[in-house]
Protein backbone atom coordinates (compact mmCIF):
# COMPACT_ATOMS: atom_id res chain seq x y z
CA UNK A 1 0.00 0.00 0.00
CA UNK A 2 1.52 3.32 -1.11
CA UNK A 3 0.67 6.92 -0.21
CA UNK A 4 1.66 9.57 -2.76
CA UNK A 5 2.13 13.33 -2.25
CA UNK A 6 -1.36 14.11 -3.57
CA UNK A 7 -2.90 12.08 -0.77
CA UNK A 8 -3.97 9.31 -3.15
CA UNK A 9 -3.43 5.69 -2.07
CA UNK A 10 -2.56 2.77 -4.33
CA UNK A 11 -2.88 -0.90 -3.49
CA UNK A 12 -0.98 -3.61 -5.37
CA UNK A 13 -2.21 -7.14 -4.68
CA UNK A 14 -0.94 -10.52 -5.82
CA UNK A 15 -4.55 -11.70 -5.92
CA UNK A 16 -6.41 -11.87 -9.24
CA UNK A 17 -10.07 -11.27 -9.93
CA UNK A 18 -12.49 -13.03 -12.26
CA UNK A 19 -15.35 -10.68 -11.50
CA UNK A 20 -15.75 -11.28 -7.75
CA UNK A 21 -15.33 -7.60 -6.89
CA UNK A 22 -12.04 -7.83 -5.00
CA UNK A 23 -10.97 -4.41 -6.24
CA UNK A 24 -13.95 -2.74 -4.59
CA UNK A 25 -13.58 -4.77 -1.39
CA UNK A 26 -9.84 -4.10 -1.10
CA UNK A 27 -10.33 -0.37 -1.61
CA UNK A 28 -12.91 -0.40 1.18
CA UNK A 29 -10.65 -2.33 3.57
CA UNK A 30 -7.65 -0.11 2.81
CA UNK A 31 -9.68 3.09 3.23
CA UNK A 32 -11.21 2.01 6.54
CA UNK A 33 -7.88 0.85 7.94
CA UNK A 34 -5.86 3.83 6.77
CA UNK A 35 -8.44 6.50 7.53
CA UNK A 36 -9.13 7.89 4.05
CA UNK A 37 -12.05 7.94 1.63
CA UNK A 38 -12.31 4.94 -0.68
CA UNK A 39 -12.54 7.45 -3.55
CA UNK A 40 -8.81 8.11 -3.07
CA UNK A 41 -7.82 4.42 -3.26
CA UNK A 42 -6.96 2.59 -6.48
CA UNK A 43 -6.34 -1.17 -6.61
CA UNK A 44 -4.20 -3.12 -9.07
CA UNK A 45 -4.12 -6.93 -9.10
CA UNK A 46 -2.28 -9.68 -10.89
CA UNK A 47 0.46 -7.43 -12.24
CA UNK A 48 3.92 -8.95 -11.76
CA UNK A 49 5.42 -5.56 -12.64
CA UNK A 50 3.95 -4.22 -9.41
CA UNK A 51 4.12 -7.30 -7.20
CA UNK A 52 6.04 -10.41 -8.23
CA UNK A 53 4.22 -12.85 -5.93
CA UNK A 54 0.62 -14.05 -6.13
CA UNK A 55 -1.46 -17.22 -6.11
CA UNK A 56 -4.79 -16.26 -7.65
CA UNK A 57 -8.38 -16.24 -6.44
CA UNK A 58 -9.27 -19.85 -5.72
CA UNK A 59 -10.70 -21.58 -2.65
CA UNK A 60 -12.44 -18.38 -1.50
CA UNK A 61 -9.07 -16.71 -0.86
CA UNK A 62 -10.18 -13.28 -2.03
CA UNK A 63 -11.39 -11.97 1.31
CA UNK A 64 -9.72 -14.34 3.78
CA UNK A 65 -6.21 -14.07 2.33
CA UNK A 66 -6.24 -11.06 0.01
CA UNK A 67 -8.25 -8.60 2.09
CA UNK A 68 -6.35 -9.45 5.27
CA UNK A 69 -3.08 -8.80 3.41
CA UNK A 70 -4.38 -5.38 2.34
CA UNK A 71 -5.49 -4.63 5.89
CA UNK A 72 -2.09 -5.65 7.25
CA UNK A 73 -0.19 -3.41 4.83
CA UNK A 74 -2.57 -0.49 5.42
CA UNK A 75 -2.20 -0.84 9.19
CA UNK A 76 1.60 -0.81 8.93
CA UNK A 77 1.42 2.30 6.76
CA UNK A 78 -1.02 3.99 9.16
CA UNK A 79 1.31 3.32 12.10
CA UNK A 80 4.26 4.73 10.16
CA UNK A 81 2.25 7.82 9.14
CA UNK A 82 1.33 8.54 12.76
CA UNK A 83 4.97 8.31 13.83
CA UNK A 84 5.94 10.79 11.11
CA UNK A 85 3.02 13.05 12.02
CA UNK A 86 4.08 13.04 15.67
CA UNK A 87 7.54 14.20 14.62
CA UNK A 88 6.17 17.02 12.47
CA UNK A 89 3.73 18.17 15.14
CA UNK A 90 6.08 17.57 18.07
CA UNK A 91 3.28 15.55 19.64
CA UNK A 92 2.83 12.16 21.23
CA UNK A 93 2.04 9.55 18.62
CA UNK A 94 -0.62 8.03 20.88
CA UNK A 95 -2.46 11.36 20.94
CA UNK A 96 -2.92 11.35 17.16
CA UNK A 97 -5.28 9.61 14.76
CA UNK A 98 -6.20 9.64 11.08
CA UNK A 99 -9.63 10.67 9.80
CA UNK A 100 -10.72 11.60 6.27
CA UNK A 101 -7.12 11.86 5.09
CA UNK A 102 -6.03 14.24 7.85
CA UNK A 103 -4.22 13.93 11.13
CA UNK A 104 -6.48 14.72 14.08
CA UNK A 105 -6.01 14.67 17.81
CA UNK A 106 -7.90 12.17 19.93
CA UNK A 107 -10.01 14.96 21.37
CA UNK A 108 -11.31 15.66 17.86
CA UNK A 109 -9.19 18.74 17.24
CA UNK A 110 -7.97 19.08 13.65
CA UNK A 111 -4.27 19.64 13.00
CA UNK A 112 -4.56 20.67 9.32
CA UNK A 113 -1.81 18.13 8.57
CA UNK A 114 -2.82 15.98 5.61
CA UNK A 115 -1.52 12.56 4.61
CA UNK A 116 -0.31 14.08 1.36
CA UNK A 117 1.82 16.59 3.26
CA UNK A 118 3.35 13.76 5.27
CA UNK A 119 4.19 11.92 2.02
CA UNK A 120 5.91 15.07 0.74
CA UNK A 121 7.92 15.35 3.96
CA UNK A 122 9.05 11.73 3.60
CA UNK A 123 10.19 12.11 -0.03
CA UNK A 124 13.86 12.43 -0.97
CA UNK A 125 14.88 15.95 0.05
CA UNK A 126 12.10 16.19 2.60
CA UNK A 127 12.73 16.76 6.32
CA UNK A 128 11.62 13.20 7.19
CA UNK A 129 13.39 11.40 4.35
CA UNK A 130 14.93 8.18 5.67
CA UNK A 131 16.28 6.60 2.48
CA UNK A 132 13.02 5.15 1.14
CA UNK A 133 11.86 6.45 -2.23
CA UNK A 134 8.16 6.15 -1.38
CA UNK A 135 5.91 6.11 1.65
CA UNK A 136 4.70 2.54 1.40
CA UNK A 137 4.41 -0.74 3.31
CA UNK A 138 3.87 -4.32 2.30
CA UNK A 139 2.42 -7.28 4.17
CA UNK A 140 1.95 -10.96 3.39
CA UNK A 141 -0.94 -12.58 5.23
CA UNK A 142 -0.09 -16.15 6.17
CA UNK A 143 -3.01 -18.19 7.48
CA UNK A 144 -0.49 -20.84 8.66
CA UNK A 145 -2.78 -23.59 7.41
CA UNK A 146 -5.80 -22.41 9.41
CA UNK A 147 -9.02 -22.96 7.50
CA UNK A 148 -11.90 -20.51 7.48
CA UNK A 149 -15.21 -22.05 6.47
CA UNK A 150 -18.14 -20.38 4.76
CA UNK A 151 -21.48 -21.72 5.92
CA UNK A 152 -24.66 -21.96 3.88
CA UNK A 153 -27.94 -23.87 3.78
CA UNK A 154 -29.76 -24.34 0.47
CA UNK A 155 -33.38 -25.41 0.03
CA UNK A 156 -34.91 -26.26 -3.35
CA UNK A 157 -38.53 -26.83 -4.27
CA UNK A 158 -38.70 -28.92 -7.44
CA UNK A 159 -41.59 -30.13 -9.62
CA UNK A 160 -41.20 -33.34 -11.63
CA UNK A 161 -43.33 -34.58 -14.52
CA UNK A 162 -43.52 -38.26 -13.62
CA UNK A 163 -44.48 -39.15 -17.18
CA UNK A 164 -41.44 -37.61 -18.87
CA UNK A 165 -38.89 -37.06 -16.10
CA UNK A 166 -38.75 -33.38 -16.97
CA UNK A 167 -38.31 -31.16 -13.92
CA UNK A 168 -38.06 -27.50 -12.97
CA UNK A 169 -37.14 -25.46 -9.92
CA UNK A 170 -40.14 -23.71 -8.41
CA UNK A 171 -38.43 -21.97 -5.51
CA UNK A 172 -34.90 -21.64 -4.17
CA UNK A 173 -33.76 -20.30 -0.80
CA UNK A 174 -30.29 -19.76 0.69
CA UNK A 175 -29.29 -18.89 4.25
CA UNK A 176 -25.65 -17.86 4.20
CA UNK A 177 -22.99 -16.84 6.69
CA UNK A 178 -20.12 -14.82 5.21
CA UNK A 179 -18.91 -13.57 8.57
CA UNK A 180 -18.21 -9.86 8.22
CA UNK A 181 -19.46 -8.80 4.80
CA UNK A 182 -16.99 -6.32 3.30
CA UNK A 183 -19.52 -5.34 0.65
CA UNK A 184 -23.06 -6.76 1.05
CA UNK A 185 -24.02 -6.02 -2.56
CA UNK A 186 -21.07 -8.02 -3.87
CA UNK A 187 -21.86 -10.90 -1.51
CA UNK A 188 -25.49 -10.98 -2.68
CA UNK A 189 -24.37 -10.93 -6.31
CA UNK A 190 -21.92 -13.78 -5.81
CA UNK A 191 -24.46 -15.88 -3.92
CA UNK A 192 -27.28 -15.45 -6.44
CA UNK A 193 -24.98 -15.75 -9.44
CA UNK A 194 -23.28 -18.80 -7.98
CA UNK A 195 -26.62 -20.48 -7.26
CA UNK A 196 -27.81 -19.90 -10.84
CA UNK A 197 -24.49 -21.27 -12.13
CA UNK A 198 -25.01 -24.32 -9.91
CA UNK A 199 -28.47 -24.83 -11.38
CA UNK A 200 -26.97 -24.75 -14.87
CA UNK A 201 -24.32 -27.30 -13.85
CA UNK A 202 -27.04 -29.53 -12.39
CA UNK A 203 -29.53 -29.33 -15.23
CA UNK A 204 -27.74 -28.37 -18.46
CA UNK A 205 -23.97 -28.02 -18.65
CA UNK A 206 -21.87 -30.97 -19.85
CA UNK A 207 -18.44 -31.34 -21.40
CA UNK A 208 -18.74 -33.97 -24.14
CA UNK A 209 -16.09 -35.80 -26.18
CA UNK A 210 -16.34 -38.20 -29.09
CA UNK A 211 -14.65 -41.61 -29.17
CA UNK A 212 -11.41 -40.01 -30.38
CA UNK A 213 -11.23 -37.53 -27.51
CA UNK A 214 -12.36 -34.59 -29.64
CA UNK A 215 -14.35 -32.08 -27.55
CA UNK A 216 -17.89 -31.62 -28.82
CA UNK A 217 -19.22 -28.91 -26.52
CA UNK A 218 -16.86 -26.14 -27.57
CA UNK A 219 -19.29 -23.20 -27.87
CA UNK A 220 -22.26 -21.95 -25.90
CA UNK A 221 -24.46 -23.42 -28.62
CA UNK A 222 -23.34 -26.86 -27.42
CA UNK A 223 -22.41 -26.20 -23.79
CA UNK A 224 -25.74 -25.23 -22.27
CA UNK A 225 -25.83 -22.68 -19.45
CA UNK A 226 -28.62 -21.38 -17.26
CA UNK A 227 -29.70 -17.92 -18.37
CA UNK A 228 -31.17 -15.39 -15.98
CA UNK A 229 -34.54 -15.61 -17.74
CA UNK A 230 -34.64 -19.38 -17.11
CA UNK A 231 -33.66 -19.26 -13.45
CA UNK A 232 -36.09 -18.95 -10.58
CA UNK A 233 -35.87 -16.07 -8.14
CA UNK A 234 -33.27 -16.92 -5.51
CA UNK A 235 -34.33 -15.86 -2.04
CA UNK A 236 -31.36 -15.02 0.15
CA UNK A 237 -30.87 -14.25 3.84
CA UNK A 238 -27.68 -13.77 5.85
CA UNK A 239 -26.58 -14.55 9.37
CA UNK A 240 -23.29 -13.25 10.73
CA UNK A 241 -20.94 -15.19 12.95
CA UNK A 242 -17.46 -13.73 13.11
CA UNK A 243 -14.66 -16.32 12.76
CA UNK A 244 -11.58 -15.93 14.92
CA UNK A 245 -9.36 -17.48 12.25
CA UNK A 246 -8.45 -14.18 10.57
CA UNK A 247 -8.14 -10.54 11.72
CA UNK A 248 -10.96 -9.15 9.58
CA UNK A 249 -13.44 -11.82 10.66
CA UNK A 250 -14.44 -12.66 7.08
CA UNK A 251 -15.49 -15.92 5.48
CA UNK A 252 -15.50 -17.07 1.86
CA UNK A 253 -18.45 -16.62 -0.46
CA UNK A 254 -18.05 -18.43 -3.79
CA UNK A 255 -18.06 -22.09 -2.77
CA UNK A 256 -21.03 -21.62 -0.45
CA UNK A 257 -23.02 -20.35 -3.43
CA UNK A 258 -22.47 -23.04 -6.06
CA UNK A 259 -21.49 -26.32 -4.39
CA UNK A 260 -24.73 -27.12 -2.48
CA UNK A 261 -27.03 -26.56 -5.47
CA UNK A 262 -26.81 -29.99 -7.11
CA UNK A 263 -27.27 -31.88 -3.80
CA UNK A 264 -30.26 -29.69 -2.93
CA UNK A 265 -31.98 -30.30 -6.28
CA UNK A 266 -31.16 -34.03 -6.30
CA UNK A 267 -32.42 -34.39 -2.72
CA UNK A 268 -35.74 -32.85 -3.70
CA UNK A 269 -36.08 -35.20 -6.68
CA UNK A 270 -35.11 -38.16 -4.47
CA UNK A 271 -38.00 -37.37 -2.14
CA UNK A 272 -40.37 -37.50 -5.11
CA UNK A 273 -38.79 -40.73 -6.37
CA UNK A 274 -39.30 -42.28 -2.93
CA UNK A 275 -43.01 -42.36 -3.72
CA UNK A 276 -42.35 -44.58 -6.74
CA UNK A 277 -41.58 -48.29 -6.78
CA UNK A 278 -38.33 -50.02 -7.77
CA UNK A 279 -36.43 -46.75 -7.75
CA UNK A 280 -32.70 -46.71 -8.42
CA UNK A 281 -31.15 -43.52 -7.10
CA UNK A 282 -27.84 -44.21 -8.85
CA UNK A 283 -29.32 -42.52 -11.90
CA UNK A 284 -29.49 -39.28 -9.91
CA UNK A 285 -25.84 -39.18 -8.91
CA UNK A 286 -24.43 -37.69 -12.10
CA UNK A 287 -24.72 -34.17 -13.41
CA UNK A 288 -26.11 -32.82 -15.58
CA UNK A 289 -29.20 -34.60 -14.35
CA UNK A 290 -31.22 -35.48 -17.43
CA UNK A 291 -34.98 -36.13 -17.55
CA UNK A 292 -34.12 -39.68 -18.66
CA UNK A 293 -32.14 -40.23 -15.44
CA UNK A 294 -34.98 -38.82 -13.35
CA UNK A 295 -37.46 -41.10 -15.08
CA UNK A 296 -35.19 -44.11 -14.51
CA UNK A 297 -35.03 -43.31 -10.80
CA UNK A 298 -38.79 -43.70 -10.67
CA UNK A 299 -38.76 -47.17 -12.14
CA UNK A 300 -39.96 -46.04 -15.56
CA UNK A 301 -38.55 -47.24 -18.87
Amino acid sequence: VRLDPSGAVSVASGMTSQGQGQGTAYATVCAETLGVSADYVTVSMGDTGLLPFGRGAFASRGAVIGANAVAGAAQKLRDRILVLAATLLQADRDDLDVADGQIVRHNGESTDLTLGAIAVAAMPGGPLYDGATALEEEFIYDSKGTLTFALSVHAAKVAVDTGTGDYRILDYYILHDAGRMLNPMIVDGQMIGGAVDGMGCTMLSEILYNDHGQPLSVTLADYMIMAASEAPDVRLDHVETIPTTNPLGVRGVGEGAVLPVAPAIVSAITRIANEAKDQDFQHLYKVPLSPTAVLSSMGEN
